[in-house]
């Protein structure tokens, strides 16, 4: 297994041009963007550190639904962003030789090895949506994902019968 030593965001890039939230819908992506070797000199002889680069995004589109077909393709040619919160940073791990081999071979591809994909991306994933949540808050965006809510309990029909 692998620890984590470092995770960090490098960049922070939030633009708001919603005038009105309720009109947007959102699309996010995480992705690893770069995988190299790193080193510390006081380091141990037998673990390798590998530095992860990775981005985060959430952008915002309008959400208006086309009346015809017009209006469709005008739609597609026009789904700028309206808004968008672009998160970039670095996750250094430590791992034994033969797994940083293995993490090295799987990038030659651009992917990670399947069994550590998850749990790397997950974490990444958990850190960016804290972070993310802050920055929607402090400039008035909608959160990117659905946040839950509590509704008023329904009476259920036969305590309310019994109650007769």
């Amino acid at each position: 297994m692998y620890n984590i030593l470092g995770f960090n965001f490098t960049s922070i890039n939030v633009e708001n041009k919603i005038s009105s939230p309720e009109q947007t819908r959102v699309k996010t992506d995480v992705s690893i963007t770069d995988l190299k070797k790193d080193s510390l000199p006081q380091f141990s002889k037998d673990k390798e550190l590998i530095s992860l680069s990775f981005k985060f995004s959430a952008e915002y589109f309008k959400n208006e639904a086309p009346k015809d077909q017009k209006e469709k393709k005008q739609a597609k040619l026009s789904s700028q962003s309206i808004a968008q919160v672009i998160l970039l940073g670095k996750m250094v791990l430590s791992l034994t030789k033969e797994q940083a081999a293995f993490f090295e071979l799987a990038w030659k591809k651009k992917d990670l090895p399947q069994e550590h994909k998850l749990p790397i991306y997950n974490f990444i994933l958990n850190k960016c949506t804290i972070k993310a949540l802050q920055l929607e808050e402090d400039l008035g965006l909608p959160t990117h994902f659905p946040l839950p809510k509590l509704v008023p309990q329904q009476p259920d029909e036969k305590r309310v019968q019994e109650n007769i």
